[in-house]
């Protein structure tokens, strides 16, 4: 369970929209890189969980303990992680270049 409160929506019209969806767009970045470096330790045979960061610690925790058929046999996360990381990384980098220039 997600126990982080949930933000603000992020609307296009908000004076801070640039700077919010920059903030996101670095957040999305650092957790794929996170896990692709944990990935890395995975095919290496020795899964290195402290690479992650918390939030997908307590993922991959949790799925372990409740649904562990989706979880590869060396560790790995399940594909749809990275795949609906990376698809938000590129509806956020196309929210930015839609802003005005002014809200950048």
């Amino acid at each position: 369970m997600n126990t982080q409160p949930r933000a603000r929506p992020i609307y296009n019209r908000d004076p801070d929209a640039g700077e919010r969806l920059t903030a996101r767009l670095h957040d999305l970045l650092a957790r794929r890189k996170a896990i692709h470096e944990y990935h890395r330790t995975c095919r290496a045979g020795e899964p290195d969980p402290s690479l992650l960061l918390p939030q997908e610690q307590a993922t991959l925790e949790r799925l372990k303990n409740t649904q562990q058929w989706k979880i590869a046999p060396c560790g790995l996360f399940p594909a749809y992680v990275t795949k609906n990381i990376t698809r938000t990384i590129g509806v956020t980098r196309g929210r930015l270049a839609a802003l005005p220039e002014r809200k950048r």
